[in-house]
């Protein structure tokens, strides 16, 4: 309530109240004007009493000394608008004055006696006061409250400030419908959509999409954490994120709190690491390690089973010829191209791996070697009849042996096996670009 042009309401005609004519009794005893007294002089907050024609101070309570500074007696007879601060850019003259309103609450600042601006809320009443008409005003301190709500809005402010910064996206849910009701700008950039765009909208609509039916989302004291999923984001990028969910209850409501952390770019680059560990850096077959792992779950099922499982070991004939008479990175387009024509046409299911060198292992899971000669002989034909160009002039041609074995019931694990294509191989080689099956030895 600033300084104003004085404008006073006319007063509401006014019960008997403290200061009128009849002084009944409460049931303590008291007369109402001494219980009145009592409550004036005891209260925490200050209390003045203005009159309602000249707006001057006509009585104040012990606590204007607390709060403001000054001795009731000092205040009596001031106008009320003097406890305002001074508006800015105007001069405050002798003449200003107050406009009251009937009953209302609101926040003010008054200057105390020694300059010091406090902040009040202010409450306002009509009474008669001793015949006259006059406001009853109450001050209370609002320096704890505004204290209260800077603290409040500054710990908001970090918070903000805190959510704005983190590589986390984070969601605050309204539990019961599970809508959107907060997002963080990470949360903006993993989904894929404006801020302003996931308010309202259901949280299963986007990362949540295609992994939780009903979600009935976490307890208070079972959060969901640690969870990892894959999804595609409103931009049609396949992203890998890390949630995790709390629950919390505020003024009433339960909400939670979803964090999101990217971690596509992390689970590329393990990926990469295990393929690297996993696979030959030059053709991106299996390495040995790698084969002989994942063969021997083959081997175990088909000994447990008694299914067929059949592997061919191979290599380029004259391999180290040919890197001798044209070079080594010939010698690797030929392994490369060797890969490419043996991928394009064994199955999925089949495996083949290097084993070292110009040596490949390929292995056929529910295939007796028999029926594996036919897609081997296939890929010995094909190599057969492939051209390799010399990057000057001229160009040449290569073949591979191959030796084929099944998987007997002597045969304790893979490298059994391979000891058995291996020998097969022995015989291929002799004759050079032959499949040999280690049953038959002899010639496909």
């Amino acid at each position: 309530m600033a300084p104003s042009k004085r404008t006073l309401n006319k007063p509401k005609p006014a019960s008997k109240p403290p200061g009128g004519e009849e002084t009944p009794s409460s049931p303590l005893g008291l007369s109402f004007q001494d219980l009145f007294q009592s409550v004036f002089d005891g209260t925490q907050d200050v209390i003045l009493i203005v009159g309602a024609d000249d707006g001057n101070i006509i009585d104040a309570n012990a606590s204007a000394r607390r709060l403001l500074g000054y001795e009731p007696a000092e205040l009596a007879g001031r106008p009320f608008s003097s406890l305002f601060p001074a508006p800015p850019q105007e001069k405050k003259t002798p003449h200003d004055e107050v406009v009251f309103m009937d009953s209302v609450l609101e926040f003010q600042q008054f200057v105390a006696a020694d300059g010091t601006i406090c902040p009040m809320d202010q409450t306002l009443t009509e009474i008669k006061w001793k015949g006259v008409d006059a406001f009853l005003i109450t001050l209370r301190d609002a320096r704890d409250r505004n204290r209260a709500q800077s603290a409040l809005m500054e710990s908001q402010m970090r918070l903000k400030a805190v959510l704005d910064t983190v590589s986390t996206g984070v969601l605050v849910i309204d539990k019961e419908g599970l809508k959107i009701t907060q997002a963080n700008p990470e949360a903006e950039r993993i989904i894929g959509l404006p801020i302003k765009h996931l308010l309202g909208r259901s949280c299963q609509d986007y990362v949540c999409k295609g992994h939780v039916r009903n979600c009935a989302g976490p307890q208070k004291d079972k959060p969901q954490t640690g969870k990892e999923y894959r999804f595609q984001n409103v931009l049609a990028q396949n992203l890998t994120v890390l949630r995790k969910c709390s629950c919390f209850t505020m003024e009433g409501k339960e909400y939670i709190v979803a964090s999101f952390l990217d971690i596509s770019d992390r689970k590329k680059l393990e990926e990469q690491l295990i393929h690297e560990a996993t696979h030959d850096s030059m053709t991106g077959v299996f390495n040995r390690r790698h084969l002989f792992n994942q063969m021997e779950l083959f081997v175990r099922l088909a000994i447990r089973y008694s299914r067929p499982f059949s592997a061919c070991i191979c290599d380029i004939d004259r391999f180290k010829s040919i890197n001798d008479a044209y070079g080594h990175d010939m010698g690797d387009k030929v392994l490369m191209r060797f890969v490419e024509i043996v991928q394009n046409s064994i199955r999925r299911v089949d495996l083949v791996g290097r084993y070292g060198g110009d040596e490949f292992v390929i292995a056929f899971p529910e295939t007796p070697s028999v029926k594996a000669a036919v897609c081997i002989e296939r890929i010995r034909k094909q190599l057969e009849d492939e051209v390799f160009q010399l990057e000057v002039a001229g160009s040449f041609r290569a073949t591979g042996s191959f030796g084929l074995a099944d998987l007997e019931p002597a045969h304790l694990d893979a490298n059994w096996l391979i000891r058995d294509a291996d020998k097969a191989l022995y015989h291929a080689k002799q004759l050079r670009n032959k499949v040999v099956l280690s049953s038959e030895r002899h010639s496909s």
